[in-house]
């Protein structure tokens, strides 16, 4: 991992998706868009805070697109752009305390989802702080705000899969994606039908 980004799991979610465009939601201070640049043709990076978003652009490389806005609204966009086009996220655009943007919400995860879901082409999401969706966030967070494994596990296409390791959940818009990055990452499936525990 680094910087609590599982690179294991995105490298092997590029084995099976070659062409896919890396997309990362909460730019924060860019660590992630630099290491994705390095291995992925064309990279996006969306951030809600002005600051942060300011303070990164000097520092990306030419193959990343930085996009300043809601992830909720932004991410859509980027899907509708390119419709045919395979996706690789790491959404990670909830707001985490002091330093760190928020939106309307303070977790646009569901809005992401929903987005992800109306995609035709395949795509793979790595989801950070998984805890987060186990048992709400205590305050200063607005728990209210944060869905559960439950909402989430709705939204997975009757076509994917959605699995769980370390802090981090996986979501898969195909099985046959899943079943292979799944075994290769030791990433262990959540049945649908029972969502009790990763």
């Amino acid at each position: 991992m680094f910087n609590r980004i599982p690179t294991d799991v995105i490298l092997n979610s590029r084995n099976l998706l070659a062409s896919a465009i890396f997309v990362e939601t909460g730019t924060y201070h860019a660590e992630g868009a630099i290491w994705a640049s390095g291995h992925f043709g064309q990279v996006v990076t969306i951030e809600i805070d002005r600051g942060l978003w300011n303070s990164c652009q000097d520092r990306l490389p030419a193959n990343v697109t930085s996009l300043w806005g809601d992830s909720a609204r932004v991410l859509q966009e980027v899907l509708e752009s390119n419709p045919r086009t395979s996706y690789i996220l790491w959404l990670d655009a909830h707001w985490c305390g002091n330093g760190t943007g928020s939106g309307a919400t303070e977790c646009p995860l569901l809005a992401e989802l929903k987005s992800l879901s109306k995609h035709s082409a395949p795509w793979i999401a790595i989801i950070d702080d998984a805890r987060y969706f186990l048992s709400s966030p205590p305050r200063p967070h607005k728990p209210e705000d944060w869905p559960s494994l439950d909402d989430i596990v709705r939204i997975v296409p009757h076509s994917g899969a959605i699995g769980g390791r370390d802090d981090f959940l996986v979501v898969c818009s195909h099985q046959e994606h899943a079943s292979r990055l799944f075994r290769e990452t030791a990433v262990k499936t959540i049945n649908k039908t029972d969502i009790n525990e990763i």
